[in-house]
């Protein structure tokens, strides 16, 4: 009856007894004020009745008298009546069967076959959009499996894998619903001691993740062998580790252990003396990307072994996903891709070079478990702050802050002089990022001012951490405005499209010679969207191409009085960014410059209800003037 979203806001709507406001809703579930409102009138209206009340002081809340017809509701998409699980009942059952009447699978399920026949049909959407692949059809009256049992096997493991890495689903449930009657509690527990066992015997570590996927795989063979589905699959060498574990199980066979062997070959198995296996070939990608990050963006990421190092294992295991089919989900990655724009957007460099060689996508959630290797790099190897040290304390006081600073911030802060405040006021600073001080009366219009409260503390280091990130933006914030949004790359639209705002800034690029055609400009832009969305936040967008370069680096904007609906979100900004192929370090802080846009409301609010061009860009300069 509800929508995903529609049942999340009812249930946030019953936990606040007292009601709560739009703006609450739609922070919680990262949406906009506005299509909370818009999903509560459709929630109205589909229950046939006022089932939300609005109030103006306590916000949102349920009609008393609907209460409890509206929590049987909710227990009821709770419990198996959620479509996609339900769905997948209708697989497990449709797998061990050859061919099954739609009555009379709707007769067993005690569903309408009108029922069925949408749950089918949204489980065929499912599989294709998760794994490019449709398992059964309905044809006539007949519902029919279409696919292999290699096929049939490899998709069960992709699904449990993906409901063990999300921790969205009971996976022991979900493998209960799709085995049907052949599912055994005990054999989940034998198959379990099993694998234990191995990791003793074999001397390796198998993170705990990877042991309940490939138990679930193991259960899956052994239930498919016992309804006799086998795999026709030709000899292969099998390694060691599976033929010990199909010693310790029975009715799992040498057919089963190709399968199982792609599977675990994308498993991080580390043996006891702390070596993994590192082909070639991934130290051809990590170099090729450290390469083009330093041509791109000034960044030398081999400044740090211990990121090499990460990057190499971690890229060696996203490649051997890649070839099996084994591509991982982050539940994260909206936050990842808002909270560390420059980071993700340096890891999507990866993307063309995995395809030159694979000539296949990389998942955008791929993409973004390396963003996090890239912005630890950002947030603690990168440029050092130059501070001055203002203290009239005594020289070992400054020397336990210096050995403070040395323990804590030796990667992102050096103290390059000491004064005391006589001294200070006639220095010049301009040589200098940050003044430290023992004073809070000590300031400076120039420089931000860090104050201690007495000798260091471990709550300090949070602190230093926020002034120092805010050093780094407000250095050359204002350089990037400068040098790269000008007011004639800026044009208000009223009502309009995604589509039609990404091809009319690209004109106007064009028409500064920023970018040679505006046509393949925007072309990529679109495409672009599909694979590897840029919302920040749920009014803010950085589209840009994946190939296509531009002249110089630039920045359009597009500011949508009326908002667009895109990627679930009402979008009101667009900063469209035209990047050059050259090596440049600011690049880092016009992404930083959006984040911190995207998290500030207030100036969000103040760039889309700008009336003119000319005050969207005093808007932005005040902004990265202020100690935000």
């Amino acid at each position: 009856m509800f929508s995903g979203r529609q049942v999340s806001i009812i249930k946030i709507i019953l936990d606040n007894n007292l009601g709560v406001h739009g703006s609450v809703i739609a922070d919680t579930l990262s949406v906009s004020s506005r299509t909370i409102r818009n999903e509560i009138n459709e929630i109205n209206k589909l229950f046939g009745k006022a089932l939300i009340l609005s109030n103006n002081k306590t916000g949102y809340s349920l009609n008393e008298q609907y209460k409890s017809e509206i929590k049987l509701l909710l227990n009821d998409v709770d419990d198996r009546n959620d479509g996609l699980l339900r769905s997948y009942e209708i697989l497990g059952k449709v797998l061990f069967d050859a061919e099954l009447q739609l009555e009379d699978l709707s007769e067993l399920m005690n569903y309408s076959s009108q029922t069925i026949r949408k749950d089918i049909q949204k489980l065929d959407q499912h599989l294709l959009s998760h794994y490019q692949i449709s398992l059964i059809e309905v044809e006539s009256e007949k519902i029919k499996i279409k696919a292999s049992e290699e096929v049939i096997r490899e998709t069960l493991f992709k699904i449990l894998k993906d409901a063990i890495t999300s921790n969205n689903t009971d996976y022991a449930k979900l493998l209960e619903v799709i085995l049907d009657d052949g599912f055994k509690k005990e054999l989940l527990d034998q198959v379990l001691d099993a694998i234990f066992t191995l990791c003793d015997e074999c001397e390796i570590q198998i993170s705990i993740e990877n042991i309940k996927i490939l138990q679930a795989a193991v259960v899956i063979c052994i239930v498919r062998n016992e309804y006799n589905f086998t795999v026709e699959n030709e000899k292969e060498i099998i390694n060691p580790i599976l033929l010990t574990l199909m010693s310790k199980v029975s009715n799992l066979n040498e057919k089963d252990l190709p399968l199982l062997q792609k599977l675990i070959h994308t498993f991080k198995i580390i043996k006891n003396d702390k070596s993994i296996e590192i082909h070639d070939f991934s130290r051809v990608v990590l170099d090729e990307f450290i390469d083009e990050v330093f041509d791109k963006y000034n960044l030398n990421l081999k400044e740090s072994d211990d990121l090499y190092n990460n990057m190499l294992v971690h890229i060696e295991y996203m490649l051997r996903r890649i070839e099996n089919g084994y591509e991982l989900r982050n539940p994260i990655i909206s936050d990842i891709k808002s909270k560390y724009p420059f980071a993700y957007e340096v890891s999507m460099l990866v993307v063309h070079i995995v395809y030159k060689y694979k000539n296949r996508y990389i998942l955008d959630d791929e993409v973004s478990y390396l963003a996090i290797y890239i912005e630890h790099f950002l947030e603690n190897i990168n440029e050092k702050i130059r501070a001055v040290l203002v203290s009239s304390q005594r020289h070992s006081i400054n020397q336990v802050l210096e050995k403070w600073i040395d323990t804590n911030f030796k990667n992102q802060i050096v103290i390059q002089k000491i004064l005391d405040k006589t001294r200070m006021q006639h220095y010049n600073l301009s040589s200098f990022d940050l003044i430290l001080t023992f004073n809070e009366q000590i300031y400076s219009t120039e420089l931000e001012t860090f104050a201690f409260n007495g000798l260091p503390e471990m709550r300090d280091v949070n602190r230093l951490n926020e002034c120092i990130h805010t050093v780094k933006m407000n250095q050359r914030i204002k350089s990037a405005i400068n040098n790269y949004i000008h007011v004639d790359l800026i044009k208000i639209f009223d009502d309009t499209t995604f589509e039609n705002v990404i091809e009319e800034l690209s004109n106007l690029l064009e028409n500064k010679e920023i970018i040679d055609s505006s046509k393949e400009f925007s072309e990529d832009v679109i495409a672009r969207e599909i694979n590897y969305p840029t919302n920040l936040g749920d009014t803010l967008m950085m589209p840009h191409p994946l190939y296509t370069f531009a002249n110089k680096t630039a920045v359009a904007i597009g500011v949508i009085k009326k908002g667009i609906e895109h990627n679930e979100n009402v979008v009101r900004l667009v900063f469209l960014l035209a990047i050059e192929k050259v090596r440049n370090s600011e690049i880092n802080f016009i992404f930083q410059f959006f984040k911190q846009i995207s998290n500030n409301k207030n100036l969000l609010k103040s760039l889309y209800e700008s009336e003119t061009k000319e005050e969207m860009i005093s808007n932005m300069f005040k902004f990265s003037s202020s100690k935000n």
